[in-house]
């Protein structure tokens, strides 16, 4: 089960997305051909966020977390706006996903894909509770790599526990009261952070997670710095 967050209705200007590998991405999201000109003539009709599933049966908590993941992308964008999401859409075509993070603008993919995740996770579990898809445990337990290896999000154990080069778990150990350790030598001893105070420094012009916790900190009186700092280098983003 997948989904996507295009945003189409925000007035896209589709020339100056990526080409070829654009149009491919449409076609498998939408499942119809596509050209550019019958893009910009049907834009208006074409959805911001789709959902798909194969023949497989899928549950509602399955359904709710994409679709909460795809939401907090849409808003996301509506804060950044268009030229922000242009980057992110690009990146996303140019590297059939989320890549290994050594492409052009990866740390705005970061991002997206960050605040999606731990949104869909958190909702998901505020709504379904012990029937959630990912678990509280899970997402505690997740594994960062460093950018440059294997890409995408991938299943490493038989619990589901999640490793990838984007930083998927970052933002439970920001919201987090306790401690557990990251990777090597690094914890996650930062705390007390919320869902708004992260929201709120997604600004626009804020492209990477370095930027991204250095606006945190500078809205939020440095709270925790040291601590927030080894999070974020626990997470190769130093």
């Amino acid at each position: 089960m997948t989904g996507a967050a295009p945003m189409f209705h925000r007035g896209w200007d589709f020339y100056k997305l990526n080409g070829d590998n654009f149009w491919k991405w449409i076609a498998n999201v939408l499942y119809i051909p596509v050209s550019n000109v019958l893009m910009n003539v049907f834009h208006a009709f074409l959805p911001d966020i789709v959902i798909t599933y194969g023949a497989n049966n899928v549950n509602s908590a399955d359904i709710n977390e994409v679709t909460f993941h795809e939401l907090s992308h849409a808003s996301h964008e509506n804060k950044v706006g268009e030229s922000y999401w242009y980057k992110y859409v690009n990146y996303t075509v140019t590297n059939n996903g989320y890549g290994n993070g050594t492409g052009h603008n990866f740390g705005v993919c970061a991002l997206g894909e960050m605040w999606g995740y731990h949104m869909g996770w958190f909702l998901s579990r505020d709504k379904y509770g012990a029937n959630a898809p990912v678990s509280l445990n899970i997402e505690e337990n997740f594994t960062p790599l460093a950018r440059g290896g294997n890409p995408g999000m991938r299943i490493i154990d038989v619990a589901g526990n999640r490793a990838s080069w984007i930083p998927a778990g970052l933002l439970q150990d920001l919201t987090d009261t306790n401690s557990d350790q990251i990777q090597g030598t690094f914890w996650d001893n930062a705390d007390g952070y919320t869902n708004d105070q992260i929201f709120n420094a997604l600004d626009w012009g804020v492209e990477s997670p370095q930027q991204f916790r250095d606006r945190l900190l500078r809205e939020n009186l440095n709270r925790d710095q040291v601590d927030v700092n080894s999070l974020f280098e626990g997470y190769f983003f130093n």
